[in-house]
């Protein structure tokens, strides 16, 4: 999650592969110069810079054209762009599954599952996102929060409060752990938060009550607010 540190040593590999007219290696440090771009949500700039990566590097060389392509996709889901990006990933997805970068494997497995939900393939993009939990396999390096938010999010739309609130919590406690907690995507990591804040650490509600909230507040626009309402009229009446 420190993206501002591996910006100098980025453009210092830029520096040096430029002169040599090394395309392949000057691609490669694009693309992760790209990946950070897109985490700052610079999405023009990561967009430009994965494109002119994709140019450089060859189109045989999988691997090293996974972080760039995964860069291109995930500015273009932030930008709605969902079946752009389904394109770029998916050719991808399929041909790392023989690789043993994991980390990059499931970050490209993550984008894939992610269009698939914004697609309206819920099931399908359940069993990747708990896919991509199995093998990761409390690895530290290799864990990603947002996988945890995605499908939380999946449980609430099926109504599955407990198991929406039990995979949210999941999620920030490898955000915590892992030191990127920066980039929980959505409310719903909020919510989860809130959840964990309000029943154990300051018993303002019971669990029970909590899960009736959630519900409530999933039956309305504005699940944030409502829970927040919702919370803190129940601190009030509680409170002596």
């Amino acid at each position: 999650g420190h993206i501002e540190a591996a910006d100098r040593p980025l453009r210092l590999a830029e520096t040096v592969w430029q002169p040599a007219h090394n395309e392949p290696k000057l691609g490669e440090v694009l693309g992760y110069r790209a990946l950070a771009l897109s985490l700052k949500r610079d999405l023009s700039r990561a967009i430009d810079l994965a494109q002119q990566a994709l140019a450089k590097i060859p189109a045989n060389a999988i691997e090293q054209r996974g972080v760039p392509s995964y860069a291109l996709s995930y500015s273009a889901l932030i930008l709605c762009q969902v079946g752009f990006a389904a394109n770029v990933l998916t050719p991808i997805h399929l041909a790392l599954q023989g690789s043993s970068n994991m980390l990059l494997v499931l970050a490209v497995a993550v984008g894939v599952a992610r269009a698939m939900q914004l697609q309206g393939q819920l099931q399908r993009a359940a069993a990747l996102y708990q896919d991509v939990i199995r093998r990761a396999a409390g690895a530290t390096h290799q864990e990603q929060p947002a996988v945890y938010f995605y499908l939380g999010r999946l449980y609430y739309e099926w109504n599955d409060l407990a198991s929406a609130e039990r995979t949210l919590h999941e999620g920030i406690l490898i955000g915590q752990r892992t030191g990127r907690g920066r980039f929980w995507p959505s409310a719903y990591a909020v919510l989860a938060y809130m959840a964990q804040q309000a029943v154990g650490s300051y018993h303002w509600l019971t669990a029970n009550e909590m899960i009736a909230g959630l519900g409530l507040a999933e039956s309305t626009p504005g699940p944030l607010i409502m829970v927040t309402c919702f919370v803190g009229f129940l601190a009030g009446y509680h409170a002596p």
